[in-house]
């Protein structure tokens, strides 16, 4: 149910955007805007994905949430590396890796600075999407069964041709000897 809630249908998201229900379909397709299709074919859209596209609408609870979520503070970022938190701040202040002060005088680094600079630890997600990639695969994999199938008969329809082929060059090159007929008769 909670999943339910952090997702929202086109029509919310037009009716959030103050657009049309069409805009918010081509921005999916162009990929501005990443959303799945639920079991009725229907548009759900990442109400943080939403707000990434459209951030002059995000209530202040959410964007104070998200800033939150996006920020590791050196410690996080030194367990996450497996090193020292002396390490992570010799990157810092040697330009590796970027961060700011917050307000306790304490380094945040955003977590797509820390992605780029370690882009082996970032996390991979799987979605309905990977799902959907699953069963393409598996729809794929069967119709190479099926073609790999037809491609064996048409192999042995192949052979038996040309045998017959072959056949037949023997028997038109195969001419009889000649018999002296008795008395022009036999």
């Amino acid at each position: 149910m909670n999943e339910q809630r952090s997702r929202i249908d086109v029509k919310q998201a037009a009716d959030l955007a103050e657009c049309s229900t069409r805009h918010i379909q081509k921005i999916i397709k162009n990929g501005t805007l990443s959303a799945h299709k639920d079991k009725g074919n229907k548009y759900l859209i990442d109400k943080t994905d939403f707000y990434r596209v459209f951030p002059d609408l995000m209530p202040r609870t959410v964007a104070t949430n998200l800033e939150q979520d996006s920020l590791l503070d050196v410690k996080q970022a030194a367990e996450f590396v497996g090193c020292s938190t002396r390490h992570i701040q010799k990157m810092i202040k040697g330009g590796v890796l970027s961060a700011y002060r917050d307000k306790g005088n304490k380094y945040l680094i955003d977590k797509s600075e820390f992605y780029r600079v370690f882009p082996d630890l970032k996390p991979r997600t799987y979605t309905e999407t990977s799902e959907q990639e699953d069963n393409q695969l598996l729809f794929l994999k069967e119709q190479n069964e099926f073609l790999k199938e037809q491609l064996e008969y048409a192999h042995g329809e192949k052979k038996s041709l040309l045998s017959a082929l072959e056949n037949a060059q023997r028997m038109i090159e195969f001419k009889p000897e000649k018999r002296n007929k008795l008395f022009g008769i036999f």
